[in-house]
């Protein structure tokens, strides 16, 4: 419910792609610890718990890598996150109505 609030900016009880898209630039900002505009395998294994997934912080860092780097140069664009992120929003809309609303977001 606290990511649904922090995605709703205009607090109208729905996040649409314009917010959603809003929150995932803000999430990449805060990975681009050097602010060059990439996230690079650092920057995500900095970003990890240790123990994440059994497979270590490591690990988890280059399967997002590997998922979200569209042209293979082993870096993260913003697009590519964006991108990345757009397609997850699918998990949250149960409803599949193509917004985000705070049921969405409930148990379930």
């Amino acid at each position: 419910m606290d990511k649904f609030r922090l995605l709703d900016k205009n607090n109208d009880g729905v996040v649409d792609k314009d917010e959603y898209d809003a929150g995932a630039r803000a999430q990449f900002a805060q990975l681009d610890a050097n602010h060059d505009g990439w996230v690079t395998l650092d920057e995500l294994r900095a970003s990890q718990d240790p123990n994440a997934g059994g497979i270590g912080a490591d690990g988890m860092a280059r399967q997002q890598l590997e998922a979200m780097d569209l042209d293979g140069d082993n870096l993260i664009s913003e697009d590519e996150f964006v991108a990345f992120a757009d397609q997850s929003i699918a998990t949250f809309d149960k409803d599949g109505d193509g917004v985000l609303t705070s049921r969405d977001f409930g148990p379930g």
